[in-house]
């Protein structure tokens, strides 16, 4: 039969805490790590806007004093609430510029080609460094589409408005998670310091404990003494059986008082331990519980929520997981960059929930395509990227082709009829020294070449072109 004194086994719940306050450790310093990152990229995406501001200056005297206004306003910190109106100014202020200044733009002040394009992909690779949030991604994927139809320094601008929004939009998305983890950390600390406050109970009790037995044998050793002394001194037979009978009888009090006394304490440690336990059962179906939650706020937070196929973030998890094997063992790693073609024409034509349609047919087919080894993701917007595990450059683009056939032959419901997408791809290999940026922005590269040679191809990463 058990002791109900024995103490309650606590370590599994103070390990599953510990772990819990661990994670949430890491997970706060990731958000500071990720708040300071989008903090970096603000500070650069105001000086993108105070040189846009000094370029456009001059065209005209009405879209100078806004330009004047927004490059104090970027170059101060000023806040969204700040930053909005004076985008709504700088449109207006485009759209009614003289008409002599915007031809002078067109001509002798807009950028070279060469510059224009540079400034584009400086952009698009500023939203490619943000770890997009999965409810913010298909803002991100707006902003790439709007700076790849822009022209001039208005678009730039326009743009870099955009993405300063998105920044301080997912800077407010930080704040919130920032906000929910230091709950459960509160949550977590609460329930330690009870732990901590029933075990200095339970301190307190064995102090009573010993005290209680130190009482007992000091009047049970007292009242033996006596007898003892009153044995040796007794000269009469009648008086020797008095007194020990009434010592016998001190002796047997202080036993049921012994007795009382531990009989009160267990029962208080009884009624102790059960509480104890019941919240020990608690706590431990609230551990299950936040266990569960987290599980499925990572797998949400890896889910791209219209397509339900792997994110931006899932994707940069298991490229790092593929790069490290890589390097490891130096099995063959290839990656595929996709883009639905003609997206703008199908948004501004059919409307957004026709390209929300292509968007999801298109990823979930591409899903279904690649072996169980492989991976897909959407990687923003209409963008969609494939991992191809063990596989060269020329066996992915085996693979490609039959992706990119298999969405030649999807239509989707267009609304007025049907209507059928096609997308382009471009494939890179990894090769010695190479990292998973490098090898991305030359699949990204080769995906535009693909688009600047008909669209509806693949071609590989260091060939000229691609067969439809």
């Amino acid at each position: 039969m058990n002791d109900p004194r024995d103490p309650v086994v606590l370590a599994p719940v103070d390990d599953e805490t510990a772990r819990l306050r661990e994670r949430h450790d890491r997970l706060l310093r990731q958000l500071q790590q990720d708040a300071d990152a989008h903090q970096a990229i603000e500070g650069l995406l105001r000086r993108f806007v105070q040189r846009l501001c000094l370029a456009a200056h001059g065209l005209d005297d009405g879209l100078d004093r806004v330009l004047d206004r927004t490059s104090v306003a970027a170059r101060s910190g000023a806040g969204a609430a700040e930053l909005e109106p004076l985008l709504t100014e700088l449109s207006n202020a485009v759209a009614n510029a003289a008409p002599p200044a915007l031809l002078a733009a067109q001509h002798g002040r807009t950028l070279s080609a060469d510059d224009e394009l540079a400034l584009r992909r400086s952009l698009a690779a500023i939203i490619d460094r943000i770890d997009i949030d999965p409810a913010l991604a298909d803002r991100a994927g707006d902003i790439r589409g709007r700076l790849e139809q822009s022209k001039g320094l208005p678009g730039m601008v326009e743009a870099c408005g955009s993405l300063g929004e998105l920044v301080a939009a997912q800077r407010e998305r930080l704040k919130l998670e920032q906000a929910d983890v230091q709950r459960i950390l509160l949550q977590v600390d609460t329930r330690l310091h009870e732990f901590v406050a029933y075990l200095r109970g339970e301190a307190a009790e064995r102090r009573r404990a010993e005290q209680s037995r130190q009482q007992f044998d000091d009047g049970l050793l007292g009242e033996v003494r006596e007898l003892s002394e009153s044995v040796q001194q007794a000269t009469d037979l009648n008086q020797l059986r008095a007194e020990v009978g009434r010592k016998l009888e001190a002796v047997d009090l202080h036993l049921q008082q012994f007795r009382s006394r531990e009989h009160e304490r267990a029962e208080e440690y009884r009624v102790r331990a059960e509480r104890m336990r019941a919240r020990v059962e608690q706590l431990e179906h609230e551990a299950r519980a936040l266990q569960a939650s987290l599980q499925r706020e990572q797998i949400n937070a890896s889910t791209d929520p219209l397509t339900g196929i792997p994110n931006r973030l899932a994707f940069d998890q298991r490229i790092g997981l593929e790069y490290k094997r890589w390097k490891r063992f130096g099995r063959p790693l290839a990656i595929a960059v996709w883009d639905i073609d003609h997206f703008k024409h199908i948004n501004d034509r059919h409307g957004h929930r026709v390209g929300d349609r292509a968007i999801r047919a298109v990823g979930r087919l591409l899903a279904r395509q690649v072996r169980e080894t492989d991976f897909v993701a959407r990687y923003g917007g209409e963008e969609f990227v494939t991992i191809f595990v063990d596989t060269r450059a020329e066996q992915a683009m085996i693979a490609a082709e039959k992706m990119r056939r298999a969405v030649a032959a999807l239509t989707i419901d267009g609304g007025d009829g049907e209507l059928r997408l096609t997308v382009s791809c471009g494939i890179a290999e990894f090769h010695g020294g190479d990292d998973p940026e490098q090898v991305f922005e030359r699949a990204d590269r080769a995906m535009y070449l693909a688009k600047e040679h008909g669209r509806n191809r693949c071609v590989r990463d260091g060939d000229s072109g691609g067969a439809d």
